[in-house]
């Protein structure tokens, strides 16, 4: 049995772990997930852009890995989303999300020339209207 077949999985807590590889598209089929942290990895390659299938997803950390290209703008389509940290990954791009939540990354270290972010880290906050 696959970890990513748990559909009914409510917390995932895989920080730490010297995990390797890259994020199969499959971990986007735990529909009722609202934590999940896989920081402090070494997952590579990008993240599936299927993750906004995640639509119970409270909190995302994927944190200190090594996951590559930009984020996913299904990231827009996580409703329930209210905490995401995608430091220390060279990812580029932002999103908003359809509850009008202002996201915005920063470089703290610096980015390339191409716009890709060394230490970028997401700040997810509502916007009033």
């Amino acid at each position: 049995m696959s970890l990513w077949s748990l559909t009914d999985l409510l917390v995932l807590n895989l920080s730490n772990n010297s995990l390797i590889g890259s994020l199969p598209p499959d971990f986007c089929n735990l529909n009722h997930i609202w934590f999940m942290d896989l920081s402090r990895n070494h997952l590579s390659g990008s993240i599936p852009t299927k993750v906004g299938d995640l639509q119970s997803l409270v909190y995302l950390s994927l944190a200190y890995n090594e996951l590559q290209g930009s984020i996913p703008e299904s990231l827009g389509k996580m409703i329930s989303l209210e905490s995401v940290d995608l430091s220390n990954n060279i990812l580029s791009g932002h999103f908003i999300t359809k509850k009008q939540i202002a996201t915005d990354y920063t470089c703290p270290i610096g980015s390339f020339p191409d716009g890709t972010c060394l230490n970028c880290f997401v700040s997810v906050k509502e916007t009033w209207e």
